[in-house]
């Protein structure tokens, strides 16, 4: 069977005509994986509109949100050579989705299947007004009737503004792939790559693949099979969930790879904050500035800064706990844009003069410690009776701090905080952060 991502370059160019004429439609868009109806409005808002390439000869794809970051679409689409694999990182091609909401995202991160034709593309922004699709946990059994949904070619149309459903029926099933046949005239053609097949409950089951295209626009009358294979998704859901929940370490613009922000405090007082780029090949990129302090604003000596991804954004971001010249102390998040520069730190939580917090007591730990996508931060607290608090401050949505509030309390005189060397880390594999602690 053909792989049907491919379109003729002139038929690509129209595609990316449509695309930006109806840009500011709020339309669902899906994946076209059938020559069936129109879908109604709203029916599949998870489902998304790729575009792969130059603008002017870009290839149409569908794909469908598995989670705020990430899309799940057939690795087949991301090919340069038609037939190569797909290597994992950031895509060769420029490539975009387009939500049912109207807001188009650029993919940064490419995760391809070696054993069948599946990707998890990282979108370069999460995705907002849009509930991810549920995913099914058991294959279907042959028999079971399917929809899918989709933006690819019709009987009549080479370019569609809204999607269109097809109904499929499970034929056999292997480790990896479904076996689809087409009910009525209903039918996967190009540009449908990438689509969901969704069961009789609307969960994700699959992605369309390979179809024979039987009645599509532009295929040889001579061609009546509506067969199909998709890529099962039903078998994959702890590899999902590794994959959508990871973060890569002070990975600052995004791309997968860990970079490296220096804090410059200059002879003038004023502190920039620089970053140099990780590369494919493993080095680092010139250092290019992002946010700097002005002259006199903060002192050095009074600014405890660490790393971690605040707002959720799968960007590593810059926070700060400063004490300022009362005593108070203040929450401060610096967070990263698309290039990896840090911008203007913003106040979230603050503790008055008045609590009385001894600065030389703290050290701070970032990490996600609830396990909602976000990174928080960990205080121990050396209590001048001897005990030890636990304090956490848990990352807000924009990125900001809430209030600290307090877990384990070590009894006074049991450890020497000169004997400790603490560090934090999932080390259950629960997907949240915990603290780790070599101990003299």
């Amino acid at each position: 069977m053909p792989v049907f991502r491919q379109r003729p370059a002139w038929t690509a160019r129209v595609v990316v005509t449509t695309l930006a004429v109806s840009a500011g439609l709020v339309s669902p868009p899906a994946a076209l994986a059938a020559t069936g109806p129109e879908a109604a409005a709203g029916r599949f808002p998870s489902v998304v509109r790729l575009a792969i390439g130059a603008e002017a000869d870009s290839l149409a794809c569908t794909g469908v949100l598995v989670e705020q970051m990430w899309i799940a679409a057939a690795a087949s689409c991301f090919a340069t050579i038609p037939g190569s694999p797909v290597p994992a990182g950031r895509p060769a091609l420029k490539s975009t989705a387009t939500l049912s909401t109207g807001q188009t995202i650029e993919f940064t991160e490419l995760v391809p299947r070696t054993d069948r034709d599946l990707v998890l593309a990282r979108l370069a922004a999460p995705a907002t007004g849009v509930t991810p699709v549920k995913r099914a946990i058991a294959v279907p059994p042959t028999g079971t009737e399917l929809t899918t949904a989709g933006f690819g070619r019709t009987k009549t149309e080479w370019v569609v503004d809204k999607p269109h459903i097809g109904t499929f029926t499970v034929g056999s099933t292997d480790a990896t792939t479904l076996t689809l046949n087409g009910q009525g005239s209903d039918t996967i053609c190009k540009g449908d790559a990438g689509g969901p097949l969704l069961n009789p409950a609307g969960d994700l089951i699959g992605i369309n693949s390979r179809s024979w295209q039987g009645g599509c626009l532009g295929t040889p009358s001579t061609e009546t099979r509506t067969g199909a294979v998709g890529s099962r998704t039903d078998d994959l859901h702890a590899w999902i969930e590794e994959t959508v929940r990871r973060t890569t370490p002070r990975d600052f613009n995004g791309d997968g790879r860990s970079d490296a922000v220096m804090a410059y405090y200059h002879q003038n007082g004023s502190i920039g904050f620089y970053t140099s780029s990780g590369g494919a090949d493993g080095g680092f990129g010139d250092f290019s500035v992002g946010y700097t302090v002005p002259p006199a604003s903060w002192d050095r000596s009074s600014m405890k800064l660490f790393a971690g991804d605040f707002d959720g954004d799968r960007r590593a971001d810059v926070g700060m706990m400063y004490r300022f010249g009362d005593g108070a102390i203040g929450m401060f998040t610096g967070l990263s844009d698309g290039a990896g520069h840090i911008q203007p730190l913003t106040a979230s939580a603050r503790v008055p003069a008045s609590a009385g917090w001894n600065w030389d007591a703290i050290d701070l730990y970032p990490g996600d410690f609830n396990g909602d996508g976000r990174s928080d931060v960990v205080m121990a607290y050396y209590h001048q009776n001897g005990s030890i608090g636990f304090y956490t401050a848990l990352g807000g949505v924009g990125g900001g701090f809430g209030d600290f509030s307090v877990g384990y309390t070590v009894p006074p005189a049991s450890w020497d905080r000169s004997s400790m060397k603490l560090f934090a880390g999932d080390f259950d594999g629960d997907r949240r952060a915990d603290v780790g602690m070599m101990y003299r």
